[in-house]
Formats: structure tokens, C-alpha cells, sequence
């Protein structure tokens, strides 16, 4: 029995972003953060003084999430 081509390229797709996520927690581990922290520090470089609720916009995560990773990055930021 065949998958159809749509499943396929469907499980493939998941395959390549759990071996990207995967390889992007290994290289940040080394640095001491998760991807979380770096998405976050990431965005705060492009956006300097951006609310706590914008900054989880950007990373895809609610408010309350970003309290928490920016808690953990020790800035005195908050989310709103």
C-alpha cells in the first residue's frame, strides 16, 4: 500500500523540521540557551525597547511564555 504523495511530502516536511530543531538545541546548548532564549534575544537585537506582548508575538509563544524565558534571561523587561 502507497501513501499518497500529499502524506509523504507532509511526513517529510515534519521529519526536516524535527531534525532542524534538533540541531538547533545542539548548537544552542553550547551556548548556555535554549531556542526560546535565542529567538528572544534575536528579536530584542532587530527591535530594541519592543513590548513583552510584541516580543511574543514574535517568537510564537504567548505573553506568559515570554515572562518566563525573559525572567530566566534576567531582563528587565516585562510582558504586557
Amino acid at each position: 500500500m502507497t501513501m499518497p504523495a500529499a502524506e509523504r511530502l507532509g511526513l517529510e516536511i515534519k521529519r526536516a523540521e524535527q531534525e532542524l530543531m534538533s540541531a538547533k538545541q545542539a548548537a544552542l546548548r553550547e551556548a548556555g540557551l535554549t531556542v526560546g532564549q535565542y529567538a528572544a534575544l534575536f528579536a530584542l537585537a532587530e527591535q530594541p525597547g519592543i513590548s513583552g506582548a510584541a516580543l511574543a508575538r514574535a517568537c510564537l509563544v504567548t505573553p506568559q511564555n515570554m515572562a518566563a524565558v525573559l525572567k530566566v534571561l534576567g531582563c528587565a523587561c516585562h510582558s504586557e
